[in-house]
């Protein structure tokens, strides 16, 4: 009778540590869940940040290909201004006309500088942004790799809760 009362206590022991065990079980699922879901999340959003660091890029060079643009431009304009300056002696005689062309020239170069000042700023800006994404990029990629070292230590350890509990569901049947 004392055998049969202690087998009941074991059987009663052994139940509920595979409940306790079940439980281990679903916790560590949802945590691995969870942390998957925070490991997708991570590399979208890396992605994402790939994708803006890209799409900087390219407008970075497209607006130096501007920048090389107006450069010419402006250097045509300095070679008008000097044109304009070796014409101004013999516009001067010429009275207000010949000074309000010149006028209109130097007014083209100052817009023309004031422009190119404008772009070199947008590019300034441009690769700033662009360097703070790819800061941004590398912050992230330890994250991402932690994230990923955790699930696999989580999976591992739900394999070992799995096995201790077939383990412990075949001693059960045994007895």
């Amino acid at each position: 009778c004392s055998e049969v009362a202690r087998l009941e206590d074991e059987i009663r022991d052994a139940t509920l540590h595979a409940a306790q065990l079940q439980v281990s079980l679903v916790a560590a699922e949802s945590q691995v869940e969870e942390r998957g879901d925070l490991v997708e999340r991570l590399r979208l959003e890396v992605q994402g940040l790939r994708e803006d660091h890209h799409a900087l890029s390219l407008q970075a060079a497209q607006l130096e290909r501007q920048v090389v643009e107006l450069e010419g431009v402006l250097a045509g304009a300095e070679a008008q201004q000097r044109a304009a300056a070796a014409q101004q002696e013999a516009l001067e005689s010429a009275g207000r006309e010949g000074m309000q062309e010149i006028a209109g020239l130097e007014a083209r170069v100052d817009s023309l500088l004031e422009e190119l000042s404008d772009v070199h700023q947008d590019l300034e800006d441009t690769r700033v942004t662009a360097q703070a994404a790819s800061v941004k990029i590398s912050e992230l990629e330890p994250a991402l790799q932690a994230k990923e070292v955790a699930r696999a230590e989580l999976e591992q350890r739900n394999t070992g809760l799995e096995e201790e509990l077939d383990g412990q569901m075949r001693d059960l049947e045994s007895v």
